[in-house]
């Protein structure tokens, strides 16, 4: 039967849940989460939010946004996860967050009922974005604004296109020391004469990282010189030719470049011409040892002083 019960007659009711309800459930849209338990979803049209780091105050975007965790006074960030993998520890500079709801109401939810704010299900990581680690464990994903680095050694000064740049791992008994590991395997010491790196999040805030804070900076996507580079586009063009004797000739001579030219070669796999793209992956797999040597130099290259180049 239906019984129509008047809610004032009700003294208590209840209900029983599935052993197969999971104990988190994923929620696609972005939500607050409130210290009461309730998940609010809210609509984030221009919500930005004014996050306090190390690197100054940034404007965090929401559609740029994984998580931010808060910790239980309400007022300090335990750190925001953005939806590239980066990580960074700070303080939510905000009263109060007026915020849409779903439902259509709008709201102005104080700071200490925050829990957290969850934009996303999960990470959208590119791996040929440059990494920054610091020494406080955030983590960086994006790409370095400078255009030139000047490093001082006992030879003299070396500039240096970041570009060109793999690795970059600063000594911590020296600070401001640091070792460059570039496109080819060969190795730079010296000092970064500058106190800040310009780094854009991608996508991010841009923000400027303190060269004390910085404990390792790795480049997959590091290029060879514009000369070495237009040449093997060049060469890469002639993968495609009608002569099988041109075909194989261009393929034998990138090949001979060696491995550091591979993030040159992935960079064309988009190609339309079907012979170009299969000739491509031929390459980049025939030169997988040779990265695989530059990378283990790399690992095994010690901290001491000079400049060395390794074949």
């Amino acid at each position: 039967a239906e019984l129509d019960i008047p809610f004032r007659r009700i003294r208590r009711w209840s209900y029983r849940i599935s052993d197969a309800r999971p104990e988190e459930i994923p929620v696609a849209t972005p939500h607050l989460l409130l210290r009461s338990g309730d998940r609010l979803t809210f609509e984030p049209g221009s919500l930005q939010l004014p996050f306090r780091t190390k690197y100054g105050l940034l404007s965090l975007k929401v559609e740029d946004l994984l998580e931010l965790k808060l910790e239980d006074t309400g007022n300090v960030g335990q750190g925001a996860r953005l939806l590239n993998g980066s990580t960074l520890g700070g303080i939510l500079e905000i009263d109060a967050l007026s915020v849409k709801l779903k439902m259509g109401q709008e709201f102005e939810i104080p700071r200490d009922m925050l829990r957290g704010i969850r934009a996303a299900a999960e990470e959208r990581q590119d791996d040929l974005l440059t990494r920054v680690t610091l020494t406080n464990g955030d983590k960086l994903f994006g790409r370095l604004v400078e255009t030139q680095l000047k490093a001082g050694s006992r030879y003299g000064q070396a500039d240096i296109g970041p570009k060109l740049v793999r690795e970059m791992s600063f000594v911590k008994a020296h600070p401001g020391r640091v070792v460059l590991r570039m496109w080819d395997g060969s190795i730079v010491r010296g000092a970064i004469e500058r106190d800040y790196l310009g780094f854009r999040i991608v996508p991010g805030p841009s923000l400027r990282v303190p060269i004390l804070q910085v404990v390792r900076i790795i480049r997959r996507s590091a290029l060879p010189p514009e000369e070495l580079t237009r040449k093997v586009e060049q060469l890469i063009g002639r993968l495609g030719s009608e002569s099988y004797e041109d075909r194989q000739s261009a393929a034998e001579e990138l090949k001979a470049f060696g491995a550091g030219i591979v993030p040159v070669l992935r960079g064309h796999l988009d190609s339309g011409d079907p012979e170009v793209r299969r000739r491509l992956e031929e390459i980049i797999e025939s030169l997988k040892g040779g990265a695989d040597e530059i990378q283990m130099n790399m690992d095994n290259a010690d901290a001491g002083g000079g400049c060395i180049f390794l074949p």
